[in-house]
């Protein structure tokens, strides 16, 4: 990608060229080194794989010599209500990145190359959950990366810029790295029950949780039960850490895990995916003992509230996952025939005023 746009400058600009970055507001950040080759420039800072933006094209218009190119562009960054535009320019922007456009607009808008650096936006870091314990292993950090891959509506293969680096990296290679807090921890008390939700590769930090309960555990440690949702696309091929469920649940670390594979028997659905909504609907019993809701003796030990987690995308699933818990609990309630009020008082302190639901969105 680096060697193609390289090439569109071929006449002024050289890959190994020194070049000298001076901002224009001396008193504003500079995301670029001050003297940097042009190879450099473009495969450490650029985001040349990006997809691109309205604002993109309405700079490179300014740059369009013929009515032609000055038309399509127009079009690309133009806003108006015609729906079909816009489907028209979610499609262009799926197929092509910055470096593509910058290709099929070379000979009629191709904008001189210091112009790049404020057209195109730098690369952003990637953040990926951290899938490990410090407890059960201290000089380690692991994580959970699935190779993002698509192919655009030409048939053409895509692939995510930083999985795809990561994946064809040779072992040994050194990465700039930055390792932040999460923002899901365990309880504190090792006792607290837990009720997990991973979506994908959301999964990665309840490994870590497993991990640390499993260590406590041998520890001596007196755990309080815990129960994970995964949702993947296939069984065969996506459901990753399932040997490492069925052990912890063997060693008393889990005690139930469920999961939904919404991509497989879709020809029996009618086409339709098997969401977690749809796995927590069909087994509400199993969402109410996961929540601890099937009532203690009154002899006992008041339990400890029941904290739940999420990770995965955002697009509206927590509240989704929410809804579903609620609608699983009213179904056996229903059944038991518990006081409705009472069950929507329970779920709403447990969702929100009481801030036992945490999630971590990507």
């Amino acid at each position: 990608m680096v060697r193609k746009v390289l090439s569109l400058y071929n006449h002024t600009v050289r890959g190994p060229r020194l070049l000298s970055v001076e901002p224009v507001d001396k008193l504003g950040d500079c995301p670029f080194p001050p003297i940097l080759t042009a190879e450099e420039l473009l495969s450490q800072y650029l985001d040349l794989c990006g997809r691109p933006s309205k604002s993109f094209f309405k700079q490179l218009i300014l740059f369009a010599c013929t009515s032609q190119a000055r038309t399509k562009l127009r079009n690309l960054f133009e806003t108006t209500m015609d729906p079909g535009m816009q489907e028209k320019f979610e499609e262009y922007t799926q197929c092509n990145t910055y470096a593509d456009v910058l290709a099929e607009f070379a000979k009629t808008a191709l904008p001189p190359f210091e112009y790049l650096l404020s057209m195109i936006p730098t690369m952003t870091p990637r953040l990926y959950s951290i899938a490990s314990s410090p407890l059960f292993n201290e000089n380690r950090v692991e994580l959970l990366i699935v190779l993002n891959e698509w192919v655009d509506p030409k048939n053409y293969r895509r692939c995510g810029l930083a999985t795809d680096y990561l994946f064809h990296a040779p072992i040994g290679e050194k990465l700039a790295v930055q390792i932040r807090p999460g923002i899901l921890q365990p309880p504190k008390d090792p006792k607290s029950p837990i009720l997990m939700f991973g979506l994908g590769t959301g999964v990665a930090p309840f490994r870590a949780f497993l991990q640390h309960r499993e260590m406590l555990l041998k520890q001596g440690d007196v755990l309080g039960p815990a129960t994970i949702y995964v949702a993947v696309r296939h069984e065969q091929d996506d459901y990753y850490l399932k040997d490492n469920y069925q052990e912890w649940k063997r060693q008393g670390v889990l005690d139930d895990f469920h999961a939904a594979f919404s991509h497989d028997n879709l020809e029996e659905r009618g086409g339709k995916l098997y969401l977690l909504p749809d796995l927590m609907a069909d087994r509400p019993e199993d969402v109410v003992k996961a929540l601890q809701l099937g009532g203690n003796d009154a002899s006992e030990e008041e339990s400890l509230p029941v904290k739940i987690y999420y990770c995965g995308p955002a697009m509206g699933i927590p509240e989704t996952i929410k809804k579903a818990m609620s609608m699983a609990v009213a179904k056996v309630s229903q059944r038991m025939h518990k006081n409705e009020q009472d069950v929507k008082t329970l779920l709403d302190n447990l969702a929100h005023s009481e801030d036992r639901f945490h999630a971590e969105c990507f």
